[in-house]
């Protein structure tokens, strides 16, 4: 008696025995879990979100599975198959003998698949199948996966006035490749935090605009353009703050090294971006505590903020761009330098001042375990927040605009120096040397970086002053009030020897 053979399994029997008949067998076996993100790696579907960090050795699994499968399933179902032909004699003998022969030649070859270079040709071709790019991924800024289930958001688009936040199950087809550190019950309640709150934050302005913001940085939109600067002393709660957040969201939100974000730590064109890498789909990146004297890099906080396509690469690999969702998050005890005096970069800028200190003996080493405890409260306080943010946008207080007002002024080297050193004066004129002579003495007596003189030129371009040329290049409308030190005689020699003259270079060749 021939036992029935098992139809699915014949079919994967009769395909190629190669490595392109592996990956179609690795693609119709386990191709509804399985994703390759084209330039970052394979994904896999773990029944919530398809997972990243775990989709390398999960392919690798499914690969040995192929030739385990290969040499069980597929090779019984193969033998069965061909004990219920018949040959033209009608000899049994030579139908089990052939059968036999068949199987132990599948058995092999599937034992061979198991090999590693035979699993690494197995992955290579089934992307072919398999592939994504990388904008596939987290494309629905709306959504949230949590621990038991996906949530809407609220969409400032939607007029329809109903309460927009519904949870759904997971799906594999929406492509979320994140999930948030909590569950969401809405009747949760968060006393502790509110609490905490009133202390660290208690101008009501203020939390709301945090409340809200906070709740903004849980969809995946950059609409809003800012960056937010958390600024205090030590023991205020703006760490407290931004962790407790930042462990509910999970791995929709990542910690980056502040050096990412400055000046003096950004990479070349071609150099791999390794903390980049790990932020297509984040909506929450904090960084912390600059060096002091460290100077954001404006053009990079234009792009991110700005919406724009950022370049990565990962070692080893082939550089990919992507649309940011992230909205980054500073919390530093020292501001960090910006020397542009331009709107654009100044108008993305939000400044927190965190001016309360915490009393020694007050202070809670137990409390990011309570406010972990209320985590689906404080989630439910979130999406009050993003509720507010879709129903009014960001309601900025008068305070944190005086706070980054403040800030914009300390920021600005030749401003300050213009104030404290020049005077303005229709009608007078100041040689070039000599004003950037005095502008770098005030630098050193202040401690403060000294820029280019090309830089210093078209900060007071910037200004509305103008230069003009004479026997030497001069600035008009401004006078010398404090010459920090500068003798006349000095500034006369600095004249003669530096050619600053119409015949010489231009001050722009600095």
């Amino acid at each position: 008696v021939v036992e029935e053979y098992d139809q699915a399994e014949l079919d994967y029997a009769m395909m190629e025995r190669n490595d392109s008949g592996n990956a179609k067998r690795l693609y119709h076996r386990y191709g509804n879990d399985l994703v390759h993100v084209s330039r970052i790696g394979w994904h896999c579907w773990n029944g919530k979100y398809w997972d990243r960090e775990e989709g390398d050795l999960e392919v690798m699994r499914r690969c040995r599975d192929v030739s385990t499968s290969i040499q069980g399933p597929e090779a019984a179902a193969l033998y069965q198959y061909l004990m219920g032909r018949r040959d033209d004699d009608g000899n049994p003998k030579q139908v089990k003998k052939a059968a036999n022969d068949a199987v132990i030649r599948h058995r092999k070859f599937g034992e061979r698949s198991g090999d590693l270079a035979k699993i690494k040709a197995m992955t290579e071709i089934s992307k072919v199948d398999l592939s994504r790019p990388p904008d596939a991924l987290d494309k629905h800024p709306f959504m949230l996966s949590l621990g038991n289930g996906t949530i809407t958001l609220p969409d400032p688009s939607d007029t329809s006035g109903k309460d927009q936040v519904r949870k759904r199950r997971f799906k594999r087809s929406d492509y979320i490749s994140r999930i948030g550190n909590v569950v969401y019950d809405p009747d949760a309640e968060c006393p502790q935090w509110r609490g905490f709150l009133n202390i660290v934050q208690p101008d009501p302005d203020i939390q709301r605009f945090l409340q809200s913001y906070m709740g903004y940085c849980l969809t995946g939109k950059t609409t809003e353009q800012v960056l937010v600067v958390n600024y205090g002393g030590g023991a205020n709660g703006k760490s407290t703050f931004i962790e407790t957040i930042a462990r509910i969201m999970g791995s929709y939100s990542a910690s980056v090294p502040i050096e990412t974000f400055m000046a003096d730590g950004r990479k070349g064109g071609g150099d791999a971006t390794p903390d980049l890498v790990r932020l297509p789909g984040v909506r929450l990146v904090r960084a912390a505590e600059p060096e002091v004297g460290s100077r954001l890099s404006e053009s990079l906080v234009k792009v991110i903020t700005g919406g724009e396509e950022v370049s990565a690469r990962a070692l080893y690999k082939e550089q990919f761009t992507f649309s940011p969702q992230f909205k980054l998050v500073l919390s530093c005890n020292h501001k960090p330098n910006i020397y542009g005096t331009d709107d654009g970069i100044w108008r993305r800028i939000l400044l927190i001042p965190w001016e309360t200190t915490i009393p020694e003996e007050q202070r809670d080493a137990g409390l990011p375990a309570k406010l972990q405890a209320e985590a689906s409260g404080i989630l439910n306080w979130l999406l009050d927040g993003a509720r507010m943010w879709a129903e009014c946008g960001l309601h900025i207080p008068d305070t944190v605009r005086a706070a980054t007002s403040e800030y914009r002024q300390d920021s600005d080297p030749v401003g300050q120096f213009l104030e404290i050193c020049t005077a303005k004066a229709p009608g007078e004129t100041v040689t070039s040397a000599r004003l950037f002579e005095v502008y770098e003495r005030y630098c050193r007596a202040n401690a403060i970086p000294v820029v280019s003189q090309r830089g210093f030129n078209k900060a007071l371009q910037a200004k509305g002053y103008v230069r003009m040329k004479s026997s030497t290049m001069m600035w008009k409308g401004l006078i010398i009030t404090d010459d920090m030190g500068l003798s006349s005689e000095a500034a006369d020699s600095i004249s003669a020897t530096t050619g600053d003259s119409v015949d010489g270079a231009d001050d722009d060749a600095y």
